[in-house]
């Protein structure tokens, strides 16, 4: 076996039945989208997904393959690198940029029929605690300008980048390259932000790097898949996103804390479920701690004789069920 694959052999005595394949072999080394298209185009795999958004009507049209686009549990989202210092403590500041982002034209534009533009929640629709009363942030370049005049950015030199007490609002963008759509978001939000006087510098680069610049003055994430529910309850989310004592942004609202912590205890469903509806609003309507772009929708490309694939909703990942089989 190649050390570039991984071979892996059923479970004849797995709970939910054996598996219709007796062998999947694993290719590692495909993580780029277009790698990925190559390999699935010139026969070298039979199952891939995520190739570049651009393909996906050309891929459709391949009489040897079959494509899907399947609903997901996850989103696209900018995510601040450190909301206890500026700029980004103040709220004001938080809410321009939750304006001046066109999350229309991403999906139009970008996604291009794999995705559709957020509501303002990040948790996709359809979730029974999710709250679907958000209001969000529509795209408003004049609020965001005044927003950000009212927290005192001013171009004082007339440069077309807004200023501070002698700093200028200039930011890094930090997304990673697996996600053919995030660096092509990133350039979008890059353009979005300049029209509002921050000069934002776009990277790209994998996400231990990324993580390793935690807290840098200005630092936002441009993120995907933090809404996936890996394990089926909302605390999973919840907490990890908001929560004071786990957030790794330093998002701290007392308030939230104490909504999360009653319903962490409460065991009659309902009255969960508003709790973590409560704490949504106050996040995502009051606090603008986080901004949700886009929902991600998951491509999936086959073979044709690549049968019996059902996609898995909390994740991108393959996640093949013992049904797929070869026809």
């Amino acid at each position: 076996m190649a050390s570039d694959t991984l071979e892996l052999a059923k479970n004849e005595n797995y709970r939910d039945g054996a598996p219709l394949l007796d062998t999947v072999t694993v290719k590692f080394g495909i993580g780029d989208a277009n790698a990925r298209e190559m390999a699935i185009e010139s026969g070298e795999i039979d199952f891939t997904t995520e190739p570049p958004l651009g393909s996906t009507a050309r891929l459709q049209d391949n009489p040897d393959l079959n494509v899907t686009i399947n609903l997901l549990c996850q989103g696209y989202k900018l995510k601040f690198g450190d909301v206890s210092k500026a700029p980004y403590d103040d709220v004001r500041v938080r809410k321009a940029i939750a304006y001046a982002i066109d999350r229309e034209s991403i999906a139009d534009d970008i996604l291009l029929g794999r995705g559709k533009a957020s509501d303002g929640n990040a948790l996709t629709p359809g979730l029974a605690w999710r709250n679907n009363e958000i209001e969000g942030y529509s795209y408003n370049v004049e609020e965001a300008k005044s927003l950000l005049a009212e927290a005192g950015w001013e171009d004082t030199d007339g440069d077309g980048i807004l200023d501070k007490d002698g700093q200028a609002f200039k930011i890094t963008l930090y997304t990673w390259p697996q996600r053919p759509a995030l660096p092509l978001i990133e350039q979008a939000v890059q353009s979005q932000l300049k029209e509002i006087g921050i000069e934002a510098e776009a990277r790209v680069m994998e996400s231990d790097a990324i993580s390793e610049r935690a807290g840098e003055w200005g630092m936002i994430w441009v993120g995907g898949g933090d809404a996936c529910m890996m394990i089926p309850d909302p605390s999973y989310y919840i907490e990890n996103e908001f929560l004071s004592t786990e957030v790794d942004y330093h998002y701290a609202n007392p308030e939230v804390d104490d909504l999360i912590l009653e319903a962490r205890s409460t065991f009659d469903s309902e009255k969960r479920n508003d709790l973590y509806k409560q704490v949504q609003k106050i996040v995502y309507d009051e606090d603008c701690a986080q901004i949700p772009i886009a929902y991600h929708y998951l491509c999936v490309v086959t073979k044709n004789d690549v049968k019996g694939y059902v996609p898995n909703p909390a994740h991108h990942d393959y996640c093949i069920n013992t049904g797929i089989y070869r026809e």
